[in-house]
């Protein structure tokens, strides 16, 4: 049959001598907890502070958006009024009339005949 290893806390090699198996204990103090008290807020502290910046940065970047937004809105009005207003009837009567255009005295209107090509 073979042996097993066991460690110890004594010393000595003795075959034959009952002796106790090593188990570590952990032992928690007043220091100890308060040391992974102190560790724990801080940790949790700086999981904190790292959201918190990174939801001001986001703040930040959908303020400027919503500025580009707008100011491309209002642009977006103006070039529509801008349209408007050249496509209205006075304003294509003032160009008409001073790029020295006149009314045309004499209509002919073309009958479609024969003589225009056809496919």
């Amino acid at each position: 049959m073979g042996r097993l290893l066991t460690i110890t806390r004594s010393d000595s090699v003795e075959f034959g001598v009952r002796k106790s198996a090593y188990i570590p204990q952990v032992k928690v103090g007043k220091r100890s907890l308060g040391f992974v008290t102190v560790v724990l807020f801080l940790v949790l502290s700086l999981f904190y502070l790292a959201q918190a910046n990174q939801i001001a940065t986001k703040g930040y970047k959908i303020r400027e958006l919503e500025e580009r937004k707008t100011t491309a809105l209002e642009k977006q009005e103006r070039l529509n009024i801008e349209a408007a207003r050249l496509r209205s009837i006075k304003e294509i009567q003032n160009n008409a009339s001073s790029s020295q255009m006149v009314p045309a005295t004499e209509i002919n209107y073309v009958s479609p005949d024969k003589s225009f090509a056809k496919k």
